[in-house]
């Protein structure tokens, strides 16, 4: 004879399999809203005619025109200055003015 409250129900396996699996489709939609609304706030947040691009500068040394030799300062620093004068390819010995209006060579050959 069995006791009246000894006897329980038994979850079967395909009914545990089935909740893991409501489990993980519940949280995967739930990430994936969370992650449109971000990525609708940033797109957002630029204009439509602006490019953005983004690079790793960790390296650059210096910002200042004059001490800029490594490659990732070069690159900022050419975006964000105007040069006096510029070189020609691929003539390399034509000067060419890009913010200077005019310029002389004095009877020494100083500029």
């Amino acid at each position: 004879m069995v006791a009246s409250g000894s006897q329980g129900r038994r979850i079967s396996t395909p009914w545990i399999l089935s909740i893991v699996l409501l489990i993980l489709l519940l949280s995967s939609w739930a990430y994936f809203l969370f992650s449109m609304r971000q990525t609708q706030q940033y797109s957002l947040a630029t204009q439509p005619d602006t490019l953005v691009i983004a690079q790793d500068i960790s390296d650059a040394v210096s910002m200042d025109p004059a001490v800029a030799y490594e490659f990732t300062s070069v690159l900022v620093v050419n975006q964000v200055y105007d040069k006096l004068v510029d070189i020609e390819p691929p003539d390399l010995t034509k000067i060419v003015p890009v913010v200077a209006e005019s310029w002389s060579v004095s009877p020494d050959g100083i500029l």
